[in-house]
């Protein structure tokens, strides 16, 4: 019997958890003006809407734990192939495969209408 993953993170740990994260990557102090908030969908990871002050409003996409940073690689490159034939489909900006940062791999990318 296969028993279903258990997420260990609350949102409000991601949040935190992630802010740090950023605050690493970027070398400089930033902070949210939107605290990521989860959105509705993504029946195969967990879909959270944020905005750092100055910046435009992103999407960090975070997959179970059992699944590996290959697959969001994909998804950049189908994304970025889209965009180059002139469909519209969110920019992958970031893609980590720390596990550590979030709980999962993750993406970071644009957040489009609809």
């Amino acid at each position: 019997m296969v028993t279903p993953e258990v997420e260990f993170r609350s949102d409000r740990q991601i949040a935190t958890d992630f802010l740090s994260y950023l605050q690493s990557e970027l070398s400089e102090q930033i902070e949210y003006e939107i605290e990521p908030t989860r959105l509705t969908g993504g029946l195969d990871a967990r879909l959270y809407r944020y905005k750092l002050v100055g910046q435009e409003p992103r999407v960090i996409r975070i997959l179970r734990p059992a699944r590996e940073v290959e697959e969001l690689l994909h998804h950049q490159f189908v994304h970025q192939t889209l965009n180059q034939c002139g469909l519209s489909a969110p920019v992958i900006h970031r893609v980590s495969g720390d596990k550590s940062v979030v709980g999962g791999v993750f993406a970071v990318m644009d957040l489009l209408p609809g």
